[in-house]
């Protein structure tokens, strides 16, 4: 079972979507019977459109409306996978104007159906400026915590089994007031030991998406990543390092990376942060990192450069002051914004003239470092009182 998610712009683009990875479920398990579910707050107007297609082969995989009803389309695909008691279900969004790479339904569904996997994330061709939240933030601080090598750990496309759908819906439904989302269902798997992989998709198309400010959208995601840490604490307080997760497919080679992003303003953007949020910053990190970060404020340009094993603890600090709420908590994950504004800005001067493998060597040393630096996350995790800023 594959679901389609339409996008935003209307169910044109998820229509013939839907009809293509149907000719390829089709194709690729003949001996399986199949069904595309199209996620739409308009599903049954839209299914009803569907014109008849003459390629399709028989017999011909449906593609049946599943109004989303409230529901998030990670949790509309979960329960349509129980309701239809398949082996597994996968997500796709269907982008506005481009087709998916091609295969994108067998490479999600096989390792679940034929290797046994309960979770499949995707991984893409992508140039070095490309995803730099998850490079920074969000891979280095899920391979720390959890010890698994998912290299893009949230993504559109996705594939479960039905033995993790089960999971998912009942403990962990009831456990998790932000059920639904994908780091949700990440870190779901991740800290019950369910077996993961991932495959390569090719390139990733392009979204169109609404302006948003940067603060708002770092804070929601990190956010959302320090409450599945609340949450799942007594499982990744257990595991040390990391490891390989099984990989299919072979990695396709990425677009020409655009123009490196203006270090500049990222730098101007930091230094004001550090002038108007010493206070906020004081409440949640000791005194050594606010004199590096003082340091910094005054580098020029050309040496501005943040420290890996500083960034992982600045991180980690942050993340224990979320779990204390030593302050608002929304106010606290706004005052992060300089900081990774510091962080990017370091990190574009670094790889700006590195080729994609020299870039993947780079966010392995940053992956390290938050790996290293995880013994003084347990540490002040587990006795906050031994530090007082």
């Amino acid at each position: 079972m594959i679901a389609i998610r339409a996008p935003d712009t209307g169910a044109a683009d998820a229509l013939r979507t839907a009809h293509r990875v149907g000719l390829e479920l089709a194709s690729a398990q003949p001996d399986r019977s199949a069904v595309v579910l199209l996620l739409s707050e308009d599903a049954p107007e839209a299914a009803a459109s569907v014109p008849a297609d003459p390629r399709a082969p028989a017999p011909r995989v449906p593609i049946l409306p599943w109004n989303l009803a409230g529901q998030s389309a990670i949790e509309s695909v979960l329960r349509a996978a129980v309701t239809f008691e398949a082996a597994a279900c996968a997500l796709v969004a269907a982008a506005d104007g481009h087709d998916l790479p091609e295969g994108v339904a067998r490479r999600l569904l096989a390792p679940v159906l034929e290797e046994g996997f309960d979770l499949v994330c995707p991984c893409y061709a992508s140039h070095r400026y490309e995803g730099v939240v998850t490079t920074g933030l969000v891979y280095p601080l899920t391979r720390a915590l959890f010890g698994r090598r998912l290299r893009q750990p949230v993504a559109d496309e996705l594939a479960a089994s039905r033995r993790l759908a089960e999971h998912l819906l009942g403990e962990g439904w009831e456990s998790d007031p932000h059920a639904g989302g994908r780091l949700w269902l990440v870190t779901g798997a991740l800290s019950a030991e369910y077996q993961v992989c991932q495959a390569w998709l090719g390139a990733r198309p392009p979204r169109v998406e609404a302006g948003a400010d940067l603060a708002v959208a770092l804070a929601r995601v990190v956010g959302l990543l320090f409450h599945e840490m609340r949450l799942h604490a007594p499982a990744w307080q257990r595991v040390k390092g990391s490891r390989l997760v099984k990989t299919f497919g072979d990695a396709a080679p990425g677009e020409s990376p655009p123009p490196a992003p203006a270090i500049a303003p990222m730098i101007s953007a930091y230094r004001l942060g550090h002038q108007e949020l010493q206070r906020v910053w004081g409440a949640v990190l000791p005194p050594q990192t606010l004199l590096a970060l003082k340091r910094l404020a005054a580098c020029a340009e050309e040496r501005f450069a943040v420290e890996d094993g500083l960034w992982a603890r600045i991180v980690y600090d942050f993340a224990v002051g979320y779990h204390l709420a030593v302050m608002d908590r929304d106010l606290l994950l706004r005052s992060l914004t300089p900081l990774y504004l510091a962080w990017a800005a370091s990190f574009v001067r670094e790889v700006r003239d590195l080729d994609a493998a020299g870039v993947e060597v780079r966010v392995d040393a940053l992956c390290r470092a938050f790996e290293a630096a995880k013994p003084y996350l347990i540490s002040r995790w587990r006795w906050p009182d031994r530090f007082n800023p």
